[in-house]
């Protein structure tokens, strides 16, 4: 029986330099399926795709974030630093290109030592960088082997250079042939970026045959990946394949001297432009198939023009926000939230056209929409009581003659939002026909901009007028019984009027309806009496358990930080078990990689120090940065 899980395949052009603009591309597409997953970092592509390869400079961006499991940002800048290094001419002036190569290769093998060394996934380096150290000058793993069991499934294409016009050998991690159980993975990564007149051959394996890179015939390596995958997944009957190109299009002109560059790169960019037409017409209407590929403004960068990386960010950053629809939908796709296309499938994309954009902070199927600001918060510890007594109150139909109100109350740092915040991925996972909104009530502003962004969504007319009465229309719209089962979320309300214009308090902007639930944090206990909620319907929060506090700190904190348990414990007592301070002090911990014990100690040492420690800002993004205060101090 086939399975339902569709096999992924992340499918890498060559292009030189121009490869940082396919991974400008896939940065943002990973920080989409962040989005989309509720995620709080963004996700590795290694962790997405069953099956990542390339060609030519794409396939050392596929050693690098399938064999090395890098993340696109170490990607970026791995790859700018290399570009740098590797593709500096060895001569200024090139006309007839020499045998060995306009490019060094030894320089290409050590900027690839480098980042091997640099990212290295051996247990003892990525120990050392855990603890912010850099294993540049201290792994001694630069020749590691190429093939790895345990990582993501990755291969590269490569020809032979005494056949050119056969079929590309493909270099696999997961091979179990005798022929190149001994090449290394800065080998490998030689062998696929070979390209003729750019850098020399390699002779690789037990047999020294000689490669050079596939790009001339197969510099869109997809369609090789494809019957690949299938080979390694029979099983799978359905795929989602993300191609993406490196601003190859139609090459007319480059002003420039040098004539067999501008050759290479037309009989590149005429085999991409055929895969990416052939592959199309094969599954783009059953979106199984996505290409991405700038197709302006590249025209006259070379593949070793190192010095127009700004230019190629430039570009690509333009394509991402003309293309921000086409993207989406293919992240819908990946994520199991695809809208039916027109063969009733995902939507076809190819060679994105520019679309409207669409807010990240959004989800929706149908009628249901989930619009909060923030990722799931993966740090989040504790509170099963408080949680337990929530989700008994919150979910819509819980009082069917009713439209339900909640509050939790509690002081500033008690961690309320963040238990609203866990509450609101809980609801949407155990009711999938509740629609849940977020709205931040710190003042006025905050309050209306989150409810005309709610009317947008629910396409309210009159929403966009500048005179509209923003708060009235998405009150009538939700207090209708057709707009289905809802969560209303209302954070950090502490003043009920909010200085809104005309005399009108947050009660004139409220919704009623009995397929909906409103749920209020806030720090003044008068507003819940003002809002008429029931006392069992009342949750007070206050710090966190000993044992809660512990866990948070083993959250933020290595074991190396966190071995003496009598500190920390310590610790927990002057901060008053409050997860706001014990997240800002751990987040100070980890940035200067000091022990609970020195944090202890830097606290004891005077007044001035503990209540300058304790009024450290720091980034966290589960929260506005408006309710991140200053922790009491006494």
């Amino acid at each position: 029986m086939a399975s339902q899980e569709p096999l992924r395949i992340l499918s890498l052009d060559g292009g030189g330099i121009r490869g940082i603009s396919s991974l400008l591309i896939l940065e943002n597409i990973m920080e989409k399926i962040r989005d989309a997953n509720g995620a709080d970092h963004v996700p590795r592509p290694c962790d997405h795709f069953d099956l990542i390869g390339g060609t030519g400079t794409g396939g050392i961006i596929a050693i690098m974030l399938g064999r090395l499991s890098m993340t696109v940002d170490e990607c970026i800048r791995a790859y700018r630093s290399m570009a740098q290094q590797a593709f500096t001419p060895k001569r200024t002036f090139i006309l007839h290109m020499s045998p060995s190569g306009a490019f060094s290769a030894s320089a290409l093998e050590d900027a690839i030592k480098r980042t091997i060394r640099e990212y290295c996934v051996e247990p003892e380096c990525k120990a050392r960088r855990d603890q912010g150290l850099s294993t540049v000058d201290t792994c001694d793993h630069s020749d590691a082997l190429f093939r790895n069991q345990k990582c993501t499934k990755t291969v590269v294409l490569a020809i032979t250079k005494d056949n050119v016009d056969a079929l590309p050998t493909l270099l696999k991690t997961y091979d179990s042939s005798t022929t190149f159980s001994s090449c290394t993975i800065w080998q490998v990564a030689r062998a696929t970026s070979a390209a003729v007149n750019f850098f020399k051959s390699i002779k690789l394996g037990r047999d020294e045959i000689e490669f050079i890179d596939a790009s001339f015939g197969c510099n869109n390596p997809c369609e090789v990946l494809i019957e690949e995958g299938r080979r390694q997944f029979p099983e799978r009957s359905q795929m989602r394949v993300l191609s993406i190109g490196t601003g190859l299009g139609d090459v007319i002109s480059i002003n420039d001297s040098r004539w067999s560059i501008i050759d290479a790169l037309k009989r590149m960019a005429t085999s991409s432009k055929r895969v990416a037409m052939s592959l199309d017409n094969r599954f783009g209407d059953d979106g199984q198939y996505y290409r991405f590929n700038v197709n302006r403004g590249l025209q006259d960068i070379t593949l070793s023009d190192w010095e127009k990386a700004s230019n190629i960010s430039a570009h690509t950053h333009n394509y991402l926000e003309e293309n921000e629809r086409a993207i989406r939908r293919f992240v819908d796709s990946i994520t199991g939230k695809a809208s039916i296309g027109r063969n009733g499938h995902g939507g076809k994309i190819i060679h994105a056209t520019a679309g409207l954009p669409i807010r990240s902070s959004v989800q929706n199927k149908g009628n249901v929409h989930f619009v909060v600001p923030f990722g799931r918060n993966r740090s989040f510890v504790g509170r099963a009581s408080i949680l337990e007594h929530l989700l008994e109150r919150i979910p819509p139909s819980v009082e069917p003659d009713d439209c339900q109100r909640t509050a939790l109350v509690g002081l500033s740092g008690v961690g309320k939002t963040q238990i609203a915040l866990e509450a609101a991925f809980r609801v949407r996972n155990e009711h999938a026909d509740c629609s849940i909104f977020w709205v931040p009530a710190i003042d006025a502003t905050s309050f209306k901009n989150a409810y005309r962004n709610i009317g947008q969504i629910l396409n309210i007319p009159g929403i966009d007028d500048d005179k509209a009465d923003v708060g009235r229309l998405v009150k009538t719209a939700l207090s209708k019984a057709a707009q289905g089962n809802w969560l209303l979320i209302i954070d950090n309300l502490d003043d009920l009027n909010l200085h809104f214009d005309n005399d009108t308090s947050l009660e004139d902007f409220l919704p009623l309806s009995t397929k909906g639930s409103i749920l209020f944090t806030t720090r003044n206990r008068e507003i819940v009496s003002e809002l008429d909620i029931p006392e069992t319907n009342v949750i007070t929060v206050g710090g966190m358990t000993q044992e809660e506090g512990l866990m948070l700190l083993k959250t933020q904190l290595s074991d190396r930080l966190m071995r003496d348990m009598e500190s920390a414990t310590e610790l927990l007592d002057i901060l008053g078990y409050l997860p706001l301070a014990i997240r800002q002090a751990s987040a100070y911990m980890a940035k200067k990689q000091i022990s609970t014990t020195k944090y202890l100690e830097l606290c004891r040492s005077s007044d001035e120090n503990r209540i300058a420690l304790l009024s450290r800002d720091f980034d966290d993004r589960h929260r506005s940065r408006s309710t991140i205060r200053s922790q009491p101090t006494t």
